[in-house]
């Protein structure tokens, strides 16, 4: 007071407005830390620019992003820092709003030599009078959201693939069952001097053949039923040399090597017969070689291309399901190589994993390998792999061997007989050539038939036979009534009665839990006349025994 010679009321004012002027200034400073900690805490790259393209503020996630920078990110052009051009694109967003002061966004950015995309947006900042003094740029990476998006879309296609692929193969083998059918119904005449032997048994050859087609495209719907049987793999792969040769290309060198253990002894150099699903061993024979063709397709043709196919025993025990006994049957291996490329050990452990690939986008699912790992582990075997970049891959697969002479060798080789019968058996079928054809098959071997269209015409000639009906055969799904609806109604008229169901495609239709599909016996489209007439005679057989008749 002395000092400054002033009244006392102004130095309390003077003291009164340095308070105010520095609790603003307290707030303001809580306000911008607020502000920096909210900026800092948002997970995607955002930066505010000047109306040249300058970075003049970035978030942590910006300095993290772009860590090799040093934090050199204050002064960069946006463009530089995403796209490394010397000046932005048409397709710019910052650039779009400084033109109009609005919002945009593109979500095509690639960022320089990375797999990464990002989705860009710009957004204006107006003073009061609407003058633009900054830009709001954020990026945010949707790398992972487009691969989810683009699996989903592989699976959605496999998904309308398998559906068609359904419907045809429903149809297919309807008309597979007639061709076969009525080939072996022909050939059950037995007749030393008929000159159509060899033209029928080569029909037959070609509708087994083409079964395994819509076999092939039932896998891809996921309704395929896998049918075991004793098979010799040498003969296999023998059948599909000239498919292979064909998918692979006339580049590419196939050799096919049936003894490529020469150290094993001669008993065993011969591979063994194994028990397993005919279409999915070939279909895991295609991938592994279509897979090991796309390996060398870089190898240059000086140097040779070459995909290899070998077989043969070991009996070193790969498989811990073998069998234990004293004189157990060799293993099966087969093997698949390659002098292409290789596989890193970065990716080595992941080339069984669903929809994981190395190929281009486009040019393949990644379901391929996975697919071959189901199927050799359904089929009770075992798959490896050996491979360095540079030095090729080869993968070995494992298979149980089934002994020579035992019961379930036998039961493969044994002739098939074709039974007949007295009994009345009702066939409901609406395709009318399998409908005729089964009808024409079971009448042959002494069966009295009642024909009918459809689920309800076999319905009301139940209820109207005046006899007994001792077996029903019926698609399971017709229009109007469905095979397991009819089997219902069937058995409340004629409760001994047995059941044999068929289709060429289930579909979503059946619900495969249904008591009554469970307990009756199911025969696959296209099936064979004798066993029809096997499964025919051993239920109803089997009902006699149990009945004293």
């Amino acid at each position: 007071n002395k000092v400054f010679n002033l009244p006392s009321g102004e130095i309390v004012a003077i003291f009164d407005d340095l308070t105010i002027q520095k609790q603003a200034e307290a707030e303001l400073l809580k306000s911008q830390e607020n502000w920096h900690q909210t900026f800092d805490a948002i997970p995607d790259i955002i930066t505010i620019l000047d109306t040249d393209f300058n970075v003049i503020q970035a978030n942590q996630a910006t300095y993290d992003h772009f860590a090799a920078l040093d934090g050199k990110i204050i002064g960069k052009k946006c463009y530089e820092l995403f796209c490394h051009h010397s000046s932005p694109d048409n397709n710019c967003p910052v650039r779009q709003t400084i033109a109009d002061f609005q919002p945009h966004s593109n979500s095509n950015i690639m960022q320089h030599n990375q797999n990464r995309n990002f989705h860009i947006t710009s957004a204006p900042i107006l003073d009061k009078k609407g003058k633009l003094l900054n830009i709001v740029h954020s990026a945010r990476d949707i790398s992972v959201l487009q691969k989810l998006e683009e699996e989903l879309f592989q699976t959605r296609k496999l998904e309308a693939i398998g559906t068609l692929a359904g419907g045809v193969a429903h149809d297919f083998n309807n008309i597979l069952t007639v061709i076969r059918g009525h080939a072996e119904l022909a050939l059950m005449i037995e007749d030393g001097t008929n000159p159509c032997i060899n033209d029928l048994n080569e029909i037959n050859a070609a509708a087994e053949r083409a079964t395994q087609l819509t076999r092939q495209l039932l896998a891809f719907s996921r309704k395929e039923k896998i049918s075991p049987e004793i098979l010799q793999i040498n003969p296999l792969i023998e059948q599909l040399t000239k498919m292979l040769n064909r998918l692979i290309g006339d580049d590419i060198d196939l050799e096919i090597d049936p003894l490529d253990n020469p150290a094993t002894s001669a008993l065993h150099r011969e591979p063994p017969p194994i028990l397993a699903d005919r279409g999915q061993i070939e279909q895991v024979i295609i991938n592994l070689v279509v897979n090991a063709a796309d390996a060398v397709r870089d190898t240059p043709l000086s140097c040779g291309r070459r995909v290899k196919v070998s077989t043969g025993a070991t009996a070193t025990r790969k498989l811990t399901n073998a069998e234990s006994n004293n004189d157990p049957a060799p293993e099966l291996y087969l093997k698949i190589s390659d002098n292409g490329s290789g596989i890193s050990a970065e990716v080595l452990p992941h080339i069984f994993d669903p929809f994981f690939t190395t190929k281009e986008s486009g040019k393949g699912t990644g379901l391929g390998l996975a697919t071959v790992h189901g199927i050799i582990e359904q089929n009770h075997g075992k798959i490896e792999v050996e491979s360095q970049p540079g030095q090729g891959t080869t993968f070995t697969i494992y298979w149980p061997g089934v002994k020579s002479g035992s019961d379930i060798d036998r039961k493969a080789v044994k002739k098939e007989l074709i039974p007949g019968g007295n009994e009345t058996i009702l066939v409901a079928e609406d395709n009318p050539e399998t409908l005729n054809l089964v009808c024409t098959a079971l009448q042959r071997q002494g069966y009295k038939v009642l024909k009918a269209h459809n689920g309800a015409d076999a319905l009301k000639q139940a209820q109207t036979y005046p006899g007994t009906i001792d077996l029903l055969f019926s698609d399971l799904i017709m229009p109007k009534l469905g095979g397991i609806e009819l089997a219902e109604e069937l058995l409340l008229l004629y409760p001994e009665s047995k059941l044999i169901l068929t289709s060429g495609y289930l579909g979503d239709q059946i619900d495969p839990t249904n008591e009554t599909l469970l307990n009756a016996t199911f025969l696959d489209k296209p099936y064979k006349i004798p066993e029809l007439m096997q499964a025919i005679r051993k239920l109803l057989d089997h009902r006699n025994e149990v009945h004293g008749n």
